[in-house]
C-alpha cells in the first residue's frame, strides 16, 4: 500500500512563520517587560541613594559647623582661665606685698610705743615725761597729755594696720577660692568640651565611612542603570513590531504582479 507523500497533512511555511513571529514577540514583551521592571527598581534605588548621600551631606556639613564652634569655645575658654590666673597671680603678689608692709607697720610702730613708753612713766592713771633736768624755774613740766596722746595715736595706728592686715588676708582667702572654684568649674568644661569633639569626630568618621560605601553602591546603579537602558534600546530595535506573514506575503506577490505588468507592458510595447 504506497500512500501518495502528498497525502500527509503539511504545515505551510506561512504557518511556520507566524509561529515563529508568534515566538519572537512572546520574547521580546517579556525580555522587555523584565528588563524595564528592573530599570525602574534600579532608578529608584539611584533616587533613594542620592537622597540617602544627601542626607549624610547635610549631616556632615553640621557636623563641621558644630566641631568648629566647640573648637572656638575651647580656645575661648582656656584663654579666659590663662587671662584669671595672670591676673589672680598679679592680686596675689600685689597682696602679699600688702600684708608683708602691713606687718612691717605694726612691727615698727611698735618698737615706737614701745621706747616712748620707756621715756614717759605711768603715773596715776596718766604718763608723765621723767625729768632729769628740771626746768631752771623749778616749775615741774607736766607732759601727761602729750604722752598719753602719742602713745595713743600709735596703738591706733597698729589696731588699723593689723585690721587691713586681717581683711586683706581674709580677701585674698575668698579671691583664691573663688578662682580654684572658677578653675575646677573650666576643667569641667574644657573636659566635656574634649568628650564632645571626640564623639562628634567619630560621628563625622562614621558617616564619611557611610558616604563612601554609599557613593560606590550608587556608582554601581548608575553603571548598571546605563546597561539596562542601552539593553532596551537594542531590544527595541530587535523587536520592533512588523505585519503578520500573510499580509508581508501578499505584500510581496502585489509588488511582484506589479512587476510583471510592467514588464509585460514593456515587452508589447516593442
Amino acid at each position: 500500500d504506497h500512500r501518495d507523500l502528498h497525502s500527509f497533512p503539511t504545515r505551510r511555511s506561512s504557518d511556520l512563520q507566524n509561529e515563529a513571529d508568534a515566538t519572537q514577540a512572546g520574547w521580546c514583551k517579556r525580555e522587555t517587560d523584565r528588563t524595564t521592571k528592573s530599570k525602574d527598581d534600579t532608578t529608584q534605588e539611584v533616587a533613594k541613594l542620592k537622597a540617602k548621600i544627601a542626607e549624610i551631606d547635610a549631616d556632615l556639613a553640621q557636623l563641621k559647623t558644630e566641631l568648629k564652634k566647640i573648637t572656638e569655645d575651647a580656645k575661648n575658654t582656656r584663654a579666659a582661665a590663662d587671662k584669671a590666673t595672670l591676673q589672680r597671680n598679679s592680686e596675689r603678689a600685689e597682696v602679699v606685698t600688702s600684708i608683708v608692709r602691713y606687718k612691717d607697720a605694726q612691727r615698727l610702730l611698735k618698737a615706737a610705743v614701745g621706747a616712748l613708753k620707756k621715756v614717759y612713766k605711768a603715773s596715776k592713771g596718766g604718763s608723765a615725761l621723767l625729768q632729769d633736768d628740771p626746768p631752771p624755774n623749778k616749775v615741774q613740766y607736766d607732759r601727761s597729755d602729750m604722752g598719753a596722746g602719742v602713745i595713743g595715736i600709735l596703738e591706733i595706728a597698729i589696731q588699723d594696720f593689723f585690721q587691713l592686715q586681717g581683711q586683706t588676708e581674709a580677701s585674698e582667702k575668698q579671691a583664691q577660692k573663688e578662682y580654684k572654684e572658677m578653675m575646677d568649674t573650666t576643667q569641667v568644661q574644657l573636659a566635656a568640651l574634649s568628650k564632645d569633639v571626640e564623639y562628634k569626630n567619630q560621628a563625622k568618621v562614621n558617616l564619611e565611612g557611610d558616604k563612601m560605601r554609599r557613593t560606590s553602591f550608587l556608582n554601581m546603579r548608575l553603571k548598571e542603570l546605563e546597561a539596562l537602558a542601552k539593553y532596551l534600546a537594542q531590544l527595541e530595535a530587535q523587536c520592533v513590531k512588523t505585519d503578520p506573514y500573510e499580509k508581508r506575503q501578499a505584500r510581496r506577490e502585489k509588488e511582484l504582479a506589479a512587476l510583471k505588468e510592467c514588464l509585460k507592458a514593456l515587452g508589447a510595447g516593442d
